[in-house]
């Protein structure tokens, strides 16, 4: 099967963030002099409150309904949590997650166009691309940013679609989440899912296939659910064979 291009989601898909972003978050509270922390339990239940702002609204109302911040305390909570998120990317804190950097110089090797989409900002992607795969991959990408209050919305996969001039169906999305999945889908793409930290229960309805990761030679993916047609890591030859046994049960 013809295959256009492979089309990333970046947070959790390239590399493994979201422990990140919790982090950075505890970090802006004791900046801020708040007793707040989120462990992991906890901030699993906050992750489908896409907006940071709204995030922390929705804390508070749990935990202090009497004494309610301002909003424009919050808002310079989110901003320190920006700032101490950009901190962990720069001093490395963020890796590639398995299988990934191969696919990728598999994919340039071919000349098979490779894109990222994000409806987060474009600044924290360019910081995790250069802090965690090097300079020279901030070129290797055609990145979209599209802003929208669903997550589940098609609209940076259209956009990505839209600009690089991709046929849906001959295009492979990879995400780690159930909301990018079916904003993909939506988008008319197939669907390769890699659950990350939180999005391990996640269901994935619609996707062509669910892997641990991308693999690698010496570390195979496990299959989550679906036909891996004896391919035991991810390659732009398996993604081919597999969008065409997709197409064929179709």
């Amino acid at each position: 099967m013809q295959l256009q291009a492979i089309i990333f989601d970046v947070d959790g898909t390239l590399a493994e963030t979201a422990d990140l972003h919790r982090q950075a978050w505890n970090a802006s509270f004791a900046q801020c002099g708040l007793p707040w922390h989120w462990g992991r339990a906890l901030f699993s239940t906050l992750l489908h409150i896409p907006d940071g702002v709204a995030r922390l609204r929705a804390y508070e109302q749990a935990q202090n309904p009497e004494n309610p911040c301002t909003d424009a305390q919050l808002r310079a909570l989110s901003a320190a949590k920006t700032a101490a998120y950009a901190r962990a990317l720069r001093a490395g804190a963020a890796t590639p997650r398995k299988g990934t950097i191969r696919l990728l110089n598999e994919a340039r090797a071919e000349g098979l166009p490779i894109a990222a989409v994000s409806t987060g900002s474009l600044i924290d992607f360019e910081l995790l691309v250069f802090h965690a795969f090097g300079f020279d991959a901030l070129g290797w990408f055609d990145c979209v940013r599209c802003q929208d209050d669903s997550r589940d919305a098609p609209h940076p996969y259209q956009a990505v679609i839209g600009a690089m001039g991709l046929t849906p169906p001959h295009c492979l999305a990879i995400d780690d989440s159930d909301a990018g999945a079916k904003a993909a889908i939506a988008a008319g793409l197939r669907v390769l899912a890699t659950p990350g930290l939180y999005t391990s229960s996640h269901r994935f309805e619609g996707a062509a296939l669910v892997l641990s990761d991308l693999g690698c030679p010496e570390a195979p993916f496990d299959v989550i659910r679906g036909d891996a047609r004896g391919h035991s890591f991810v390659t732009p030859n398996a993604l081919r064979d597999w969008g065409q046994a997709h197409r064929a049960a179709a």
